[in-house]
């Protein structure tokens, strides 16, 4: 795993994190096929308008509870938590740069290649974006 695929998924997550603070507060929740948003319909920057015309229409009852689902607290969440893999990996990187002992860093080496198969994994619902590499695949 090279220093290019780690900075290009941190800045994946930024923008994740950009998109999810412009958003407004929650929680979100669902009724029928309208998906509540408690902020005042001016600050809600467009999203009402959508989801109005979404709710006007029949057969969105998923699509409101998916909404709803991935509010901004949600998607936060799972930025920090993926973050914290992140962490994971470079640390055990600095492991095995500088061990305590051969042990230490035999041992780091194995959890850096997990950790690195998992940071593969959670940048494939990126796949689309500019700047990713089939050679970063799992």
């Amino acid at each position: 795993m090279n220093d290019e695929f780690l900075q290009w998924l941190r800045e994946q997550l930024d923008d994740d994190e950009r998109t999810a603070r412009a958003a407004t507060d929650g929680p979100w929740t669902t009724m029928g096929q309208r998906v509540l948003d408690p902020s005042p319909p001016s600050n809600r920057l467009g999203i009402g308008m959508a989801v109005g015309h979404a709710a006007a229409s029949a057969d969105y009852n998923e699509t409101a509870e998916h909404i709803a689902r991935h509010d901004p607290a949600r998607v936060l969440a799972e930025v920090e938590a993926k973050r914290g893999v992140l962490r994971q990996y470079t640390d055990l990187r600095e492991q095995v740069r500088n061990p305590v002992s051969a042990e230490n860093r035999s041992r780091a080496r194995a959890l850096q290649g997990e950790i690195g198969d998992v940071l593969r994994l959670l940048a494939l619902p990126y796949a689309d974006r500019p700047g990713y590499r089939d050679e970063w695949r799992p």
